[in-house]
């Protein structure tokens, strides 16, 4: 049974009134081919049959429009609201994040697990060795994966503000073989499973506990932490 809450996102994408959104259909198709481009690859990887979200999509659009208008002629402003969402219905969500230093080569890593109330589950951080900021970005997903797993915290959406690592996983990179590898290893394990992009203001629970992570003086195991409540 398809419980998939878009699954006539076809229909939405025809119903599509940009005017609201104060996006022209010529800046807004791209968007929208990136977004069911992106999805038949998550869903051919995840082996999952989820649709296209065209409210993310359009919400996408709107941001990249705003951060990239360098108009100064142009009177109307507009506020793109970017925040934390909860999945959807039954769901578990994993924001994960890498904080990378060249000075040492040193990378903190960190993850919240939250359900789709917005309460906090469980969290994560550790201090270690990285080549790279993409490095460390992998390394977060992959240690959020292994505690997921280890908690059956599935189903579940596994957002990073990283477009860099999202591409690595789906497209290969040669250096970085060894934990996209793995990382795969563990995501085929679960069909249950999605990996998504939110900026960083959407992302910040798991930035300050990498940031966090990244200034202990030693190497560090994980750190896990349960609660009851919401963090801020």
């Amino acid at each position: 049974m398809n419980t998939d809450p878009d699954k006539h996102w076809l229909t939405k994408l025809r119903d599509i009134n940009p005017i609201p959104l104060k996006i022209s259909w010529i800046n807004l198709l791209p968007f929208l081919l990136w977004g069911i481009w992106i999805n038949r690859n998550n869903n051919n990887f995840n082996n999952t049959h989820f649709s296209p979200r065209i409210k993310d999509i359009s919400n996408l659009a709107s941001e990249f429009l705003f951060f990239n208008s360098t108009g100064t002629t142009t009177k109307d402003k507009s506020s793109i609201n970017i925040k934390w969402y909860p999945p959807q219905h039954d769901w578990y969500k994993l924001n994960t994040d890498g904080a990378f230093k060249h000075e040492g080569n040193k990378s903190g890593i960190g993850g919240a697990f939250r359900n789709n109330k917005g309460r906090w589950i469980l969290g994560y951080q550790k201090m270690d060795k990285a080549i790279s900021p993409l490095h460390a970005e992998l390394q977060a997903i992959h240690e959020g994966m292994k505690i997921a797993i280890q908690y059956n915290l599935f189903p579940l959406e596994i957002e990073t503000d990283s477009t860099d690592a999202i591409h690595a996983l789906n497209n290969d990179h040669l250096v970085m073989a060894n934990i996209i590898h793995a990382c795969r290893l563990l995501m085929l394990q679960r069909k249950d499973l999605s990996l998504r992009h939110n900026f960083r203001e959407g992302n910040q629970v798991a930035h300050l506990l990498a940031t966090d992570a990244n200034k202990l003086a030693t190497m560090q195991e994980v750190s896990k932490t349960t609660s009851n409540t919401t963090p801020c």
